[in-house]
């Protein structure tokens, strides 16, 4: 159906900056008259990313490769319903939509989807809204994880709220924690840790980073609720109102291949377009956590991160959905390290004594 390319070029600033944000300019106009708005991209194969769009399409993105310019756009897959996430699983890429998580199957090595099927949808989905096909992640022990919309005002669901686990076949989806107003989540890749974050209002006083319990309560009070709620459990922290009005997804970079950065926990900021490293100290009996915002200038609404783990470029894309102080309506871009001194701060916690900073390099204490 597809069989043409539609092709846009790397756009990468001049800068002497230890990271370096380009962007990847959408096929806009296309042959198809499709409109492009990506919410989520994941690595499909060496040099290939797709990229799932509110407007139902799946997109192959090629030539994603160390120094090439020239990148590649086909469509893979069009028709569902307002998907908002994307991962790839031993070559097979999955798309959570309002229908279900649906696994995309290319029967002729075309690069073309030609048979969708439906790998689980035992989970709720009203006709509510707000309750959004938000986010989900592939468990490093098989299956998924998924968060569904808590808010209700009209049609009330029996996962609304709700951070779900699937199992690797699809057949059975269990409940993780519950109490989300409009959660995003996502895991640590290599030791299964669950964290999630939240929407302000509606009991959220402002962002949550949550390191996740099993069966804990996270606040968000459902209006058909028959009973009591148990005690909240506190996040990793609070993002202030101001810092980061709407954060959204939480990100795990690369074990190596991003500098100073590796292997650390990053949050989106949806309404301020930015990421912000969260930092978090798990001695204690109630985990401890705050956020520093980092240098990376995004003119577009994010929503999702990706990484790449063969050389830890990250990838964030994004779409207007709600307000965002965004000026453009939607894009992908990737940050890559240069190899150039950071001087960012990769550790905070509190002590007896104060707060201790450790820094990517040693600080001059002659100023």
């Amino acid at each position: 159906r597809w069989l043409d390319v539609e092709r846009t070029e790397i756009k990468t600033p001049t800068t002497n900056a230890a990271y370096v944000v380009e962007e990847l300019p959408l096929p806009i106009p296309n042959r198809w008259k499709r409109n492009v708005r990506p919410a989520a991209i994941a690595k499909f194969a060496k040099g290939i990313f797709a990229t799932v769009t509110y407007d139902g399409d799946v997109w192959l993105v090629y030539g994603l490769v160390e120094d090439n310019r020239k990148i590649g756009w086909k469509r893979y897959a069009a028709g569902l319903h307002e998907p908002l996430s994307i991962e790839v699983v031993d070559g097979k890429i999955y798309v959570f939509t309002r229908n279900g998580i649906i696994r995309l199957h290319d029967l002729n090595n075309d690069m073309e989807a030609d048979f969708y099927e439906n790998f689980c949808n035992l989970f709720g989905q009203t006709a509510e809204t707000r309750e959004f096909a938000n986010s989900f992640a592939k468990h490093p022990n098989g299956g998924f994880i998924l968060t569904k919309g808590g808010q209700q005002p009209a049609s009330h669901g029996r996962h609304n709220n709700h951070l779900l686990r699937i199992s690797p076949e699809g057949k059975t989806v269990s409940k993780i924690a519950y109490g989300l107003r409009q959660g995003f989540t996502n895991v640590h890749p290599r030791n299964g840790r669950i964290y999630a974050t939240d929407q302000q209002g509606n009991y959220i006083p402002s962002t949550p980073v949550h390191l996740i319990d099993p069966g804990c309560f996270l606040g968000f009070k459902e209006p058909d609720h028959n009973g009591t709620f148990p005690p909240v459990r506190e996040p990793l922290c609070w993002v202030p109102h101001k810092t980061a009005p709407s954060g959204t997804h939480v990100q795990w970079t690369a074990a190596e291949g991003f500098g100073p950065l590796s292997d650390r926990l990053l949050l989106v900021d949806y309404d301020n377009p930015g990421i912000l490293q969260v930092f978090q100290d798990l001695s204690g009996e109630q985990p401890q956590g705050g956020v520093h915002r980092l240098p990376f200038a995004l003119k577009f609404p994010p929503l999702k991160a990706s990484v790449d783990p063969d050389n830890g470029d990250l990838y964030i894309a994004g779409l207007q959905v709600f307000g965002s102080m965004a000026k453009e309506i939607a894009g992908i871009r990737r940050i890559r390290h240069t190899g150039e001194p950071a001087f960012l701060p990769i550790d905070a916690r509190t002590t007896d004594k104060g707060v201790l900073l450790t820094f990517s390099q040693a600080l001059d204490l002659t100023h």
